[in-house]
């Protein structure tokens, strides 16, 4: 394949099969970003805007396109989101070690290793499924900083949670 200027395109650059098949090629081909017309780095852009929560009305005059394309791509993101990421957020009846162990088999894959709050109920969670997880517990009445584990992350991701359904509903 050689590299060629494209004009039709936004990103102005594809690859060209010099045999007889002709076939093209862009850097888009089988992404989510193929047939967008926003320049790549717009795109990231995009994503990046998403993830830190910015109002798309903002994001629309940052970009210079239209309000229309990034209500679009953001709902597009949050559907990926919602299909793809390893996030199951369950409502349960109680926070009960019953409750939750036979979620985190359902969910939390094998192997992993969980780190988790003193809550009571997670107590017992390097036992669940006979041992197949790895757990981690912070106590912050003992440790409100520890440099190897910690729950920010976490924390950080039902803060943000929380805070759009607020917004919602």
């Amino acid at each position: 394949m050689t590299v060629g200027t494209f004009n039709g395109h936004t990103d102005g650059k594809r690859w060209r099969c010099p045999g007889r098949c002709n076939v093209t090629k862009t850097i888009r081909d089988g992404s989510w970003f193929e047939k967008s017309k926003i320049s790549l780095p717009n795109n990231i852009l995009l994503f990046y805007c998403w993830h830190m929560d910015l109002p798309q009305v903002q994001v629309s005059r940052e970009l210079e396109v239209s309000t229309r394309t990034v209500v679009d791509w953001m709902n597009f993101i949050r559907e990926v989101c919602e299909e793809d990421l390893r996030l199951h957020p369950q409502q349960v009846p109680d926070r009960t070690r019953a409750t939750l162990e036979p979620i985190v088999l359902q969910y939390v894959l094998l192997g992993s290793h969980i780190i988790s709050d003193g809550w009571r109920a997670y107590g017992n969670l390097a036992q669940v499924g006979g041992g197949i997880y790895l757990h981690d517990v912070i106590v912050h009445d003992q440790h409100f900083v520890d440099p190897n584990i910690h729950t920010n992350n976490i924390e950080n991701t039902w803060m943000r949670a929380k805070r759009k359904l607020r917004r919602q509903f």
